[in-house]
């Protein structure tokens, strides 16, 4: 879970075997979905001066990060159920929802 402020903008999920997603991924520019993309392309964020050289130290330097950690054996759904739980309490920003909350 990323927030920035009193706002949750990006929840999402890593297993066992998603080091990457776990450890760099959001930080980045080559994934497909991630925190940095996200905030270089929300026009919101135009005053931050955050750019593709700084995005890493910027998150790293202006979001809280929270790392919920679950046994493994517990499975999928409930890592899931968790998600989902986090995204209805918090409502991320940056998630992708097209309709209104």
């Amino acid at each position: 879970m990323f927030g920035l402020g009193d706002e949750f903008l990006k929840i999402g999920t890593a297993n066992q075997r998603s080091n990457a997603s776990f450890f760099s991924q959001h930080y980045g520019l080559n994934a497909p979905s991630t925190l940095a993309k996200y905030l270089l392309s929300d026009s919101g964020m135009s005053d931050s001066n955050i750019e593709p050289a700084n995005i890493k130290d910027w998150i790293k330097s202006n979001c809280r990060r929270i790392d919920i950690i679950i046994n493994a054996d517990l499975g999928v759904f409930t890592l899931e159920l968790i998600e989902g739980v986090m995204h209805y309490k918090y409502e991320p920003k940056l998630e992708g929802f097209a309709s209104p909350r």
